[in-house]
């Protein structure tokens, strides 16, 4: 009997790298397909939750419009159909009591996190509406003042303040239709006044540029802007060369001529008017009060030193201005 022959082992040939992708690839590509599905969708329930959110805030902007009731309700259907950031921000841009009263609700139910929101919500619409009742305040006392220069018959500077402040009301509340008729008729009154080179031309053509900035007109904003920097240098220029003719005219006109040459005519006049009469024998005599002549007063000696002094000390003298 014969030995069995041994069965020849088959060895596999080791799959390389690529392979092993290959088989995996359909996992892989499950779960890429997966994930990017997922995200997608995730990107399009926010954007269907922003979209519902913009749909109720739209719903209520015109109950933000109304009453105090109607804006505390709003901002609190706001705070449970959005959420506490969404609620308070609308808050504090539609400020008033109601708000302030919804903000306050807020602050004493929900999380902590909602009640740190609107906290800090209620500090800023408090301010807002302190701001908002200083500006309707100031609007007033404006719009009375032109009321009452205009019943006046006055047009003067006043009325253009008036009206550039008002119109500065109007910016800092976005009410630039507002704003710009009353700049336009401030400049023109101040061109009437003043002229065109003046400071308050110059502000009020860079506060209309603004108003045109704000409103979508560059062009018009740029060349108000270019009008007011060329009256910015015409007034420099000019007030350099006022100050150069000033400073020339200051200069004196001719120099002060040693004592030698004029000193004694500088004191000539001023002694004469301030020294007693001199005797022959070169005393001089005056009189005190009591009507006794005082002598023994050396004043030859006194004119010969005055001489000797510069021009200047008969000046002193006289009182006169030293000028040559």
């Amino acid at each position: 009997m014969s030995e069995a022959e041994p069965v020849p082992v088959q060895i596999q040939p080791k799959r390389d790298v690529w392979e092993k992708i290959g088989a995996l690839s359909p996992l892989l590509c499950g779960v890429l397909i997966s994930a990017v599905g997922t995200y997608c969708s995730y990107l399009y329930n926010q954007q269907q939750l922003r979209i519902q959110q913009v749909q109720t805030i739209g719903n209520f902007i015109p109950h933000l419009m109304g009453n105090e009731q109607s804006k505390k309700a709003a901002i609190l259907a706001l705070y449970t159909m959005t959420d506490s950031e969404t609620a308070s921000k609308f808050a504090q841009i539609f400020a008033s009591t109601g708000t302030v009263s919804a903000l306050q609700s807020m602050s004493k139910t929900g999380t902590d996190k909602d009640k740190a929101i609107a906290n800090q919500a209620l500090s800023s619409a408090l301010q807002n509406l302190a701001q908002q009742d200083a500006l309707s305040k100031m609007e007033n006392d404006y719009e009375k003042k032109l009321v009452g220069l205009k019943d006046n018959g006055k047009n003067n500077s006043y009325t253009a303040y008036n009206m550039n402040k008002l119109a500065q009301i109007y910016v800092m509340r976005g009410q630039y239709d507002l704003a710009e008729p009353l700049l336009k008729q401030s400049l023109a009154l101040r061109n009437k006044l003043y002229g065109a080179d003046n400071p308050e031309v110059c502000d009020t053509l860079r506060s209309l540029a603004e108003i045109y900035f704000m409103t979508g007109r560059a062009n018009q904003a740029e060349t108000n802007i270019k009008l007011a920097r060329a009256i910015e240098e015409r007034l420099a220029s000019s007030s350099q060369s006022v100050a150069t003719s000033a400073s020339v005219s200051d200069e004196p006109k001719t120099k002060m001529q040693p004592a030698a040459d004029s000193g004694a005519a500088g004191v000539d006049q001023s002694v004469s008017e301030q020294t007693p009469a001199i005797k022959p024998d070169g005393k001089a005599n005056d009189l005190a009060s009591d009507g006794k002549e005082i002598t023994n007063q050396p004043t030859k000696d006194t004119i010969k030193n005055a001489g000797n002094q510069p021009a200047q000390t008969g000046a002193q003298l006289s009182g006169s201005n030293p000028q040559g």
